[in-house]
């Protein structure tokens, strides 16, 4: 569920002190599809960059997370 998932990342980025603007929550809250790892361990990728995350930065994570994801799904065919 969005909105628990949301719950853990809020209590997430609170523990790591991240700044995360409200957008790019949204988007790792609806890109992790209900599973609370890939919600994590995106704002994890996202955070160890020491910058405030923003849109464009999540969207980018988003981005090659996925390209990787199509990447190992074609070497296996």
């Amino acid at each position: 569920d969005a909105n628990r998932i949301k719950n853990i990342i809020s209590k997430a980025r609170e523990l790591n002190d991240t700044e995360l603007e409200e957008e790019a929550f949204s988007l790792i809250a609806r890109q992790a599809t209900g599973s609370m790892r890939d919600a994590i361990a995106l704002l994890d990728q996202l955070s160890s960059t020491g910058k405030k995350i923003d849109l464009e930065m999540a969207q980018g994570a988003v981005v090659d997370n996925v390209g990787c994801l199509l990447n190992l799904r074609l070497s296996i065919r």
